[in-house]
């Protein structure tokens, strides 16, 4: 990497917009700065990008960095350079100035007169450093001010300015506001703003910029801005006694998370496609109980009038949160999943468009997991309090009530200046907490006693050698030895990782503590399984940041899915509490499962033919009746035969002159351990 200064690098880890990671790179992390290996980039983004895997790739002259998300669509990684719009004020006017900015060789003058604003906004990062390059500093300092939008008004704040005024190349770095609001300038798209003016009058040469950027050490490195995203792998599950069965297998490292399209809630089409859509026509559907809807457009479609399956799929995923859509039944049909993988729930009302596809208006919901969880109700990022927490009861055991705090609380052994505090507990004694260099950066440190008592900044670096803490920007003053304070998580990953840690909380001991919603939420989960676990939030001033529910959440016995008569094998074998009944039979230490088919579920679509004189509608009802009849009567492990199908309608349903299977295109081979099932949905008569 080339250039003799410390540069920053700034990325978004796992879509997490709001909590963006800025590091530096100080020109000791090479041996020969302003000419830095592969290897050596590798090492020092490695070390300080938590939630990436940096190494080298092209012959170890290229350096790869992937999220350690693995083989999901919520790994992804996004490099931050450039900001998204500039403005600069010339002769009273606003200019978009975002492609000069952003490229050397076209530089502008900047703060030709006094009073000029010059805007940089980004649309979706609240950033919190402007690298300036100037091809000419300014001869005098221009006294900028800086101002954001709290959501009223402009509003100044204070900021580290290394340009000095813009007499010289360098970066702004900053705490980032709290209310810090998205606006409109100028007529652009919401974004964060940060506004700039000069003030000063007699400033003889003025500033002609090369490039303003959020970042500087791109430049050299050179990776994309475009965000890298992962692909799901999906999975089946036997909800009868907890089977996973993976579409592909696992590989050494992976991971199976629940959420397959088939435990969630789901709705398909009743007919085929394609369908008389041609915009205009309202679909409306409840998801987990909030009525959302959309308008088809005429866009929507290649063929207004005739709109294909994938079509219809694509516009009610697009337009409508919280669920997806996707075609089965060989492309002919739409299927509507829910995205809440437990207790989720879906149900499509009547409505223009619903006359046309034809989804079930019942409410369809997913399945109950066997194993307790909670997952906070609110997203990060999280604004705590000091000395919050939150009360769990695990397993309705009073003695497993947990009052988990939501912050570290300890007390400073240095202080060499405003933006450094040192406690040395931190990685000895009674301490001994935060072992890695990466364990604290992202953290709000707020002092709780002395003179600077309730001031908050942003963790910047952290040294766990010598438990050493900078921060973004300096306190009001230098804090004293002895001076209390509390570091608090503002992330998911944050909270589970202070959760997780057996020196803050031992919750861990008899739960799970997990970051869910694709990383931006927490999850907790009991240890136990079965209809005697469960988890409850019981109070607690954090979580009025996080939002659990403070319903208990219990899990469900595996085998109380079972109906007659698996459900009275498994109680006769393993008992029943309170064991009157069914005091049990297998001996200890062996297990005993009493397995129901995996259902398989069967789509038939067929074309009758009446004889004279018959109306299909007349018959329509017969031969669904016929057809459900055969396939629900198959017994485990029985095939799903086309010519038997077709003799059966023609013997069982009067009127009926000849029969097409269109679908199935040939026999359906049920395995031992299957049991083929249809039901009306998956009916189509033609």
């Amino acid at each position: 990497m080339s250039g003799l200064f410390p540069k920053n690098f700034c990325c978004v880890i796992d879509g997490k917009v709001l909590t963006p990671i800025n590091i530096w790179l100080p020109t000791t992390d090479y041996l020969v700065p302003g000419a830095a290996t592969a290897e050596e980039v590798a090492l020092a983004l490695d070390s300080r990008l938590p939630g990436l895997t940096i190494d080298q790739s092209s012959n170890e002259t290229r350096v790869t960095m992937f999220s350690n998300v693995e083989r999901s669509s919520a790994s992804k990684v996004r490099v931050i350079e450039n900001f998204t719009q500039c403005w600069n004020e010339e002769v009273g006017v606003l200019v978009d100035r975002t492609t000069e900015f952003q490229t050397a060789g076209s530089d502008i003058g900047i703060f030709t007169a006094n009073s000029d604003y010059v805007y940089v906004g980004h649309e979706d990062i609240p950033f919190n450093t402007i690298y300036v390059n100037l091809a000419t500093p300014a001869n005098a300092d221009c006294l900028p001010t800086f101002e954001y939008w709290n959501g009223a008004a402009w509003f100044t704040f204070d900021v580290f300015d290394r340009t000095f005024g813009f007499v010289q190349t360098g970066h702004i770095t900053f705490e980032k506001p709290f209310d810090w609001t998205k606006t409109s300038v100028n007529g652009s798209a919401a974004m964060y703003w940060i506004r700039i003016q000069r003030t000063n009058g007699p400033v003889g040469v003025t500033p002609i910029e090369s490039r303003i950027r959020v970042c500087d050490a791109n430049e050299s490195l050179n990776f994309s801005e475009v965000e890298i995203v992962g692909a799901d792998r999906d999975y089946t599950l036997n909800r009868f006694v907890g089977q996973i069965e993976l579409e592909m297998p696992l590989n050494a490292g992976d991971k199976a998370t629940l959420g397959s399209y088939d435990t969630r809630a789901f709705a398909v089409t009743v007919v085929n496609g394609n369908y008389n859509l041609s915009g205009g026509e309202l679909f409306q559907v409840y998801v987990d109980g909030v009525l959302k809807g959309y308008t088809f457009q005429a866009g929507d479609f290649g063929l207004p009038g005739s709109a294909t399956p994938g079509e219809v799929a694509a516009a009610l995923e697009a337009n409508i949160t919280g669920v997806s859509a996707v075609t089965v039944g060989g492309g002919l049909k739409v299927k509507l999943i829910g995205n809440t993988y437990t207790n989720g729930s879906l149900q499509v009302v009547g409505s223009p468009a619903n006359a046309i596809l034809q989804f079930p208006e019942t409410i369809r919901t997913s399945i109950v997991s066997h194993v307790p969880a909670l997952e906070s109700g609110n997203a990060e990022p999280y604004v705590f309090g000091t000395s919050e927490d939150v009360i769990f009861i695990i397993n309705e055991n009073l003695a497993n009530n947990y009052t988990v705090p939501c912050y570290y609380e300890s007390t400073l052994t240095g202080a060499p200046d405003a933006s450094t505090l040192v406690d040395v507990t931190l990685v000895t004694g009674i301490g001994n907490i935060f072992l890695l260099d990466t364990d604290l950066p992202g953290y709000s440190v707020e002092l709780t006693t002395g003179t600077f008592a309730g001031e908050r900044r942003t963790v910047n670096t952290y040294v766990a050698a010598t438990g050493t803490i900078t921060v973004t920007a300096p306190f009001s003053g230098i804090p004293s030895v002895g001076d209390e304070f509390q570091v608090i998580p503002n992330t998911a990953q944050q909270v589970v990782d202070l959760w997780n840690n057996g020196r803050v909380t031992l919750l861990s001991i008899d739960a799970d503590i997990l970051t869910s919603s694709a990383g931006i939420k927490v999850q907790v989960n009991s240890k136990s399984i079965g209809e005697d676990a469960s988890v409850q939030v019981f109070g607690g001033t954090g979580n009025v940041a996080l939002a659990f529910s403070l319903a208990l959440s219990r899990g469900v016995d595996g085998y109380r899915y079972f109906t007659g008569l698996a459900q009275l094998a498994q109680w006769t074998v393993d008992g029943k509490y309170p064991y009157d009944e069914y005091p049990g039979i297998r001996a200890g230490g062996v297990q005993v499962e009493v397995i129901e088919p995996v259902i398989r579920p069967v789509t038939v679509d067929v074309t009758v033919v009446p004889l004279e004189g018959i109306t299909l509608a007349s018959i329509i009802n017969d031969v669904k009746n016929v057809i459900s009849t055969y396939i629900n009567t198959l017994a485990v492990g029985e095939d799903v035969i086309r010519s038997e199908l077709i003799a059966t309608i023609k013997r069982d349903v009067n009127g009926v002159f000849d029969v097409t299977v269109n679908v199935p295109t040939s026999n359906i081979a049920i395995a031992d351990s299957e049991l083929a099932r249809i039901n009306d949905d998956e009916m189509t008569i033609g």
